[in-house]
């Protein structure tokens, strides 16, 4: 739960630091409908498009045999770091620019297209480290995940051809 509401925070309202959550508390109920309406969009449609993610969309009779552990070993964005980054960059695609249905929707394919295996280059020495036995240890710090995010925005500005920031 504690993973969930840090990527939560992250596309609500562009971090999951303390001050800045606290900082919007003061909203009002009806904002925090369209807030999740959004959020229900934003990973919905993120979900429909990564072929990792499509298997959440299934009903859980469908799901006895998916592997979250394995899923957690392999990838990025099953991992606390990885869905914070993918948030963040949500947050900056729903709320942090006047982009059209259109914009968004390519801005989401792009982000649900990335590799998101720990193995991928485009993580190594900034949210993956090589442990030094051979194994992907994800860092799990707020400067780690700002570089990740970093890293996302460059990647999918790059694809898309529109700026995020």
């Amino acid at each position: 739960m504690s993973q969930l509401r840090l990527g939560m925070a992250e596309f609500l309202v562009g971090s999951s630091r303390k001050e800045v959550i606290e900082s919007r508390s003061n909203q009002q109920k009806n904002e925090f409908k369209l807030l999740l309406d959004k959020a229900k969009i934003f990973y919905t449609q993120f979900a429909q498009i990564n072929e990792a993610w499509q298997s959440l969309l299934q009903p859980a009779s469908k799901t006895v045999n998916l592997d979250l552990y394995k899923l957690r070993q392999e990838r990025l964005d099953f991992n606390s770091v990885g869905f914070q980054v993918i948030s963040r960059v949500g947050y900056f695609i729903f709320f942090g620019n006047e982009f059209s249905q259109e914009q968004q929707n390519i801005l989401v394919e792009a982000l649900a297209k990335l590799d998101y295996q720990r193995t991928s280059p485009l993580w190594q020495n900034s949210l993956v480290i090589d442990d030094g036995n051979g194994n992907k240890k994800i860092i799990a710090q707020m400067a780690a995940i700002d570089k990740g995010f970093k890293i996302v925005v460059r990647e999918v500005e790059s694809q898309t051809g529109i700026k995020l920031k």
